[in-house]
């Protein structure tokens, strides 16, 4: 079994751990391309991806490479919206051939005020694109209204028909919590590593599961 490198709030989880994946409840079997050749995590993203905010070695793909014991491969860029992600995943993520991508974008969009119809077709293109290249995909939601939320729904359908793992609310409990945060944004080291912690809980038991398939697959 995969184990956690914490004595925090994530525990050694097994294949049955609750979790939302193309539709199919608790079980990570279904999720597309366990049976992927490819090797590494990279992280999709923005300033929330970059680690805007932490000290050195504190962002949350840093926290979730020390979490899982792998090398996770930090791909974001401040300031970056869905639109810009799309642009540059060919380069930045899929030249890599990587085994999981995480992606968390919409902050940016939301400020900017791109229609929502937008940003949930970047983020299909986003993950269907990953899909293709045969990467397992983690797809992180960010409420980003305060009385309404405008990706939630269309993130989610986006993870249901691709096979993806939706992870939602990522800054629930986070958000407003001045121990938690460096800014009105961002988090600070101690926000990145309990994001650090929500991912993992979804990668460790996918990385498992992927694991016995590439194990069954291997045996004569």
């Amino acid at each position: 079994m995969r184990r956690f490198r914490t004595s925090g709030l994530v525990k050694a989880i097994a294949l049955g751990v609750s979790a939302l994946v193309c539709g199919c409840g608790s079980s990570y079997k279904h999720a597309a391309n366990l049976d992927t050749p490819n090797q590494g995590i990279v992280c999709l993203g923005d300033s929330l991806t970059s680690g805007y905010g932490a000290t050195p070695g504190n962002s949350y793909p840093e926290h979730l490479s020390r979490l899982l014991g792998e090398r996770v491969v930090n791909a974001g860029i401040e300031g970056d919206t869905s639109g810009d992600a799309l642009a540059r995943l060919k380069e930045d993520v899929l030249s890599r051939s990587p085994r999981l991508v995480i992606v968390l974008v919409g902050g940016n969009d939301f400020l900017q005020q791109i229609p929502r119809e937008q940003t949930v077709e970047n983020v299909e293109r986003i993950v269907a694109q990953c899909v293709a290249a045969r990467s397992m995909v983690i797809l992180i939601h960010l409420k980003a209204g305060v009385l309404s939320d405008p990706y939630y729904d269309g993130f989610e359908a986006v993870a249901e028909r691709h096979g993806a793992v939706f992870v939602p609310e990522i800054l629930k409990g986070i958000f407003g919590k001045p121990r938690l945060m460096s800014d009105q944004i961002h988090p600070n080291d101690q926000g990145y590593a309990v994001m650090a912690e929500r991912i993992a809980e979804a990668a460790a038991p996918l990385l498992e599961a992927a694991d016995e398939v590439r194990r069954a697959n291997e045996t004569p």
